[in-house]
């Protein structure tokens, strides 16, 4: 499970235990800057006004129980979640919470993917298409078209190692208007 869901799954436990309330409809996302942490929510603006306190109570209410110590490998296995890749929380106005990841646990989860500790027989056998890097033929190619080709390529590998029948495709763009053109234009100049 991706980190932001497992924060988004924590936080809506604590709001139901702490404050009653079920439902609450706050985003967990990516800060437009770095000085606002891995990960923020607006959690502590969206409840304070549902449950009638400030968003700095709502904020002192949630860290302790986002930032509590590991939780042992017995209350893992029933399904609590160990939140010990948390490695910092901070308030921020006018309602925020920003997060900061300890990478080496990020780091740790995808090197026992690299080693094969990872097993998991969701995909085993089935048959999937990894469709990556559909670059327009006539359009410089840019950075976002190597970070498309750079997850594809990674999807497609980490798919493989589960087993799984994968074909690999990409469709640049060879049939389109704008690739009738440019061969319309090269023949009517003689080309």
């Amino acid at each position: 499970m991706q980190y932001l869901e497992i924060i988004r799954q924590e936080i809506g436990k604590i709001l139901k235990d702490n404050f009653g309330i079920e439902g609450v409809n706050f985003t967990v996302g990516f800060p437009d800057t770095l000085e606002h942490g891995d990960v923020t929510t607006n959690v502590c603006l969206v409840a304070a006004k549902l449950v009638g306190k400030s968003p700095v109570e709502v904020f002192e209410i949630i860290r302790p129980l986002l930032t509590s110590p590991s939780k042992g490998e017995e209350e893992v296995q029933k399904g609590k979640v160990d939140l010990d890749f948390i490695e910092k929380i901070e308030f921020k106005n006018p309602g925020f919470i920003n997060i900061w990841i300890k990478w080496e646990k990020v780091t740790e989860g995808i090197e026992k993917v690299a080693q094969g500790h990872f097993v998991s027989k969701k995909y085993y056998g089935k048959r999937v298409l990894v469709e990556h890097t559909s670059i327009n033929l006539f359009k410089p190619f840019t950075i976002g078209h190597l970070m498309n080709n750079f997850t594809g390529e990674f999807i497609y590998r980490v798919a493989k190692e589960l087993n799984a029948n994968v074909e690999n495709i990409s469709y640049p763009s060879d049939i389109s208007l704008g690739v009738a053109k440019a061969i319309y234009i090269i023949k009517k100049d003689g080309g």
